[in-house]
């Protein structure tokens, strides 16, 4: 006999800010244990040594992941002049070094020349998988690990502060940017060589970092026997730009059994646009596709519905 799942069917999004020093999978892991859910997931890994904005999904939430993950992010980030490390942040050893030292001017020159689309090469300790196994795990074996450079876009960089040795920016990136070899190629092409002594992402759409809750305030809900369901947001969280179409209970079941449903009166939706069916009480059924005026299951939220 299986044995039974634990925890609870729990459904939402927590916009977490992940401490410096907490792996993403572990900052899961401490949510659904305190909201005892079954199941629970995330937006986006994070390095340990980052910090800031990691939304979590929990239950049914987790079906609206993939809609999250290809969102542009936010991040603000240190970088130190002088060095390059082999994991391109504090964490890794000393590969090269350097004793010079850019201008304001020259940085922010160099700095024009990385925004927009361009290739990049991805960490050698990073999580993309090789053969079937990470990244950041060959290297730490020792292997020789060859990754394939990516295009990616820089939508904006800007100087946030500068001093000698550090200077701190403000990058807003597409999906699949690595802000280590961002800054790793700029230290380069400084010819000064640097790396990542802090990072923080400050937004992923819609989770902005001033409305993160942090872990303390989520312990202080435990300590003082509050819910911690204050700070759960809904499942459609994710999914403001895709418009409503209310349906009825009755054609809420019709929906969850997998057939497709005639949308009725002066909709102003068009075909091949998704829509979420909602219930009077604002329950999100389904993610439907629209063929004419044919709503089509893409993706159901059972759990959801009240029967």
């Amino acid at each position: 006999m299986a044995r039974r799942k634990k925890g609870q069917d729990i459904h939402g999004f927590v916009n977490f800010y992940k401490p410096k020093g907490m792996s993403s999978n572990a900052a899961v892991g401490y949510v659904r244990r305190l909201f005892d859910a079954k199941k629970a997931g995330h937006g986006g890994t994070l390095d340990p040594l980052a910090e800031g904005v990691l939304p979590i999904a929990l239950g049914e939430a987790t079906k609206t992941l993939s809609y999250m993950l290809a969102e542009d992010k936010h991040y603000q980030f240190e970088m130190t002049f002088g060095a390059e490390r082999d994991t391109d942040d504090a964490e890794g050893e000393v590969v090269q070094v350097s004793d010079n030292r850019p201008s304001q001017e020259e940085l922010l020159d160099v700095m024009a020349n990385f925004q927009g689309e361009i290739s990049q090469m991805p960490p050698v300790y990073s999580a993309l998988k090789v053969n079937g196994k990470r990244a950041c795990d060959r290297a730490r074996a020792g292997e020789t690990v060859e990754l394939a450079p990516r295009d990616v876009t820089i939508f904006n960089i800007e100087l946030e502060s500068f001093d000698t040795d550090k200077a701190t920016l403000n990058v807003h990136v597409s999906k699949g940017t690595y802000v280590r070899s961002l800054c790793r190629d700029i230290g380069r092409a400084l010819g000064c060589f640097a790396f990542v002594s802090v990072l923080v992402r400050t937004k992923v759409p819609p989770f902005l970092i001033s409305q993160a809750v942090t872990q303390e305030k989520l312990d202080l809900c435990t300590k003082m026997g509050q819910s911690a369901q204050t700070y759960l947001l809904d499942v459609d969280y994710v999914l403001d730009d895709i418009p409503v179409y209310t349906i009825s209970k009755d054609e809420a079941q019709t929906v969850l059994n997998g057939q497709a449903l005639e949308l009725k009166g002066d909709h102003g939706l068009s075909t091949g646009q998704m829509v979420r069916l909602k219930t009077k009480c604002g329950l999100l059924v389904s993610l439907a596709m629209l063929d004419n005026a044919v709503a089509k299951p893409q993706k159901n939220f059972p759990l959801l519905f009240e029967k």
